[in-house]
């Protein structure tokens, strides 16, 4: 006889589906703080996933589980009902203020707070742990910071950019070492933590060619060692231009304390006030490139009395000038930070610059045919604008950077562009910090 065996599979299937609202911390607890040498607030936030259109939340310390005192040690609004809804996004805030430390040795203090909370009539609640370190709490070798020092550190950064300097009026080529290196200090002092700057020296070396000082020149060469006889001395005639290049090599000294625009500090993006004092030595050396453009034998007459050279041509004559300025402006730094993409530092500024500069004419004596260039010093007080942008990038550890600055006087003048390409070291965490 055969045994058929059938199974039997059931599904269940719920006919009603019930939504239950789930408070969920962004700081998971416990939430551990150390006390300071002030009083100061911790901001915890929460949300809270329902269907509801509004939810109100209410907090509760349990004083019988509490190790701290009430007032004492912290400040807390009790039963304040905090209202969430999808204007806000179903998000609050958890609001605390820590006391002062006041140097008693306890040790660390537990605040229990419960967050209630109603949904379809239904109470629910959610435990939530604030742990206040004593500020001599630590180990031995460990350093002790406080919440707000903390903050400070985070803010605080190291920085050298390096490499080699972009010339961009010729082929875009790199020309001798360029770059800067920055102490960044933004938002470590005063309300809000809104005082701060940034101290740093940087150096750029230009070139360029001066298309509207171009000059012809002619020489004479006599192929023998007789008189000149007008009309029957040979000699060869050459034609040439002269083109003006300027090199400058430049090292900047800034300071900028600065202001953040916005109360609440950002970790993506942050626009500052500032004041920019800046110390600018600046050397130039002014020369000339020879062209030989025609070369000729003739007889022609060249008058009674005739300059020939000794046929080495125009030996090209350099001359260098070194002037320190002061630059004095008002600025709007704004510093964008895209985790793991990149890093965007961009400061347009404008102010008045003491500005001691030189000159350089170039002078041809009419006997000899040779040409020198005379220096002229002027000073003088101008405006001026500066436009500083610096790019690093996040995707690699190399941390590639595009850096530089456009500079120029108002109302018009042509502008000193300056620009590198290289690397960016954070020589905080080289050293440790």
């Amino acid at each position: 006889m055969r045994t058929v065996i059938y199974t039997i599979v059931i599904y269940l299937v719920p006919l009603f589906v019930f939504s239950q609202a789930k408070l969920v911390f962004d700081r998971p607890s416990p939430f551990e703080t150390r006390e300071e040498l002030r009083d100061f607030k911790i901001i915890i936030p929460f949300a809270i996933t329902t269907k509801q259109d509004n939810v109100e939340v209410s907090v509760i310390v349990d004083d019988a589980d509490n190790d701290s005192e009430k007032g004492k040690d912290y400040l807390i609004d009790e039963g304040t009902k905090i209202k969430l809804s999808v204007d806000n996004k179903y998000k609050g805030e958890l609001s605390m203020t820590i006391k002062a430390d006041n140097f008693n040795s306890e040790p660390t203090e537990a605040v229990h707070l419960t967050l209630s909370y109603e949904e379809d009539g239904k109470k629910a609640e959610v435990k939530y742990l604030v742990m206040i370190k004593n500020i001599l709490d630590g180990g031995v070798d460990e350093p002790i910071y406080t919440e707000r020092e903390k903050s400070i550190i985070r803010n605080l950064s190291i920085e050298l950019f390096t490499g080699g300097n972009l010339d961009f009026l010729e082929k875009p080529k790199f020309k001798n070492i360029g770059g800067e290196f920055v102490v960044m200090a933004n938002d470590i002092v005063g309300p809000d933590d809104r005082f701060g700057g940034f101290v740093g020296i940087s150096t750029f070396r230009n070139f360029s060619y001066d298309s509207s000082n171009i000059v012809t020149r002619k020489q004479y060469i006599k192929l023998d060692d007789k008189p000149y006889k007008e009309g029957e001395t040979e000699y060869i005639r050459k034609v040439y231009v002269d083109h003006k290049k300027i090199s400058s090599t430049q090292w900047s000294y800034y300071f900028n304390p600065t202001f953040r625009v916005f109360k609440r500090k950002s970790d993506f993006f942050n626009m500052y006030y500032s004041i920019r004092v800046e110390v600018l030595r600046k050397t130039t050396v002014v020369g000339f490139d020879s062209e030989l453009v025609s070369s000729d034998t003739s007889k022609a007459s060249l008058g009674p009395s005739p300059v020939f050279q000794t046929g080495n041509g125009f030996v090209a004559q350099n001359v260098s000038d070194t002037r320190t300025n002061g630059f004095f402006s008002a600025g709007v730094p704004m510093i964008l930070n895209a985790n793991k993409k990149f890093k965007l530092y961009f400061d347009p500024n404008i102010g008045l610059a003491e500005n001691n500069y030189t000159e350089f004419v170039q002078s041809i004596d009419k006997q000899t045919n040779r040409r020198t260039i005379v220096p002229t010093r002027i000073k003088d007080t101008k405006f001026f604008y500066l436009v500083r942008l610096r790019v690093s990038e996040r995707f690699t550890g190399l941390n590639v950077t595009i850096g530089g600055e456009v500079r120029g006087f108002l109302p018009a003048y042509e502008p000193s562009i300056n620009a590198y390409l290289g690397l960016r070291v954070g020589l905080d965490k080289l050293i440790g910090q």
